[in-house]
């Protein structure tokens, strides 16, 4: 098991007692809005004119993303350095210069159950298109997340 695929475990754990808690949460305000005598379509559509991304704009659901949005940039940091170590010393061994072969043709071929080698991955990909297949529940929840909640300053995820 390599490093993106632990961090995405627990990604998706926290995801998921976000995915428990937001919607309970939701049911609650549809509820209110039954009480309020809102017919079941009145009531969801009352509710999202509130929270248009619906469940996914919950703030759980924002903080882990946005933790591991973070977290995954980070060791993407980590591979990169690993990787122009290896380029640079592999470099410095050959005396014709043309340094390491290229090792991302599997990273290109990676299906759904082979993570394949370690290599960078998009932030926003590890956190919605990855969990598709693999947790279709989530993927529904992240499905309306309408924006990445992520801002930059120097180059960094804030």
């Amino acid at each position: 098991m390599n490093r993106y695929q632990v961090l995405f475990g627990k990604y998706v754990d926290e995801l998921g007692s976000a995915d428990v808690a937001t919607s309970r949460w939701w049911q609650r305000l549809l509820d209110a809005e039954r009480a309020r005598g809102a017919t079941g379509d009145e009531a969801e559509e009352r509710v999202r004119s509130r929270w248009p991304a619906g469940r996914s704009g919950h703030p759980l659901v924002l903080a882990a993303y946005r933790k591991y949005y973070i977290a995954c940039e980070q060791l993407n940091e980590e591979v990169r350095a690993a990787y122009l170590q290896k380029v640079q010393q592999a470099d410095a061994s050959q005396q014709d210069g043309w340094g390491v072969e290229d090792d991302d043709t599997a990273a290109a071929n990676e299906t759904i159950d082979d993570w394949g080698p370690e290599w960078e991955i998009d932030p926003p990909r590890f956190l919605v298109e990855m969990l598709y297949g693999r947790r279709d529940d989530l993927a529904e929840l992240m499905n309306l997340m309408v924006f990445s909640p992520m801002g930059e300053e120097n180059d960094r995820a804030i």
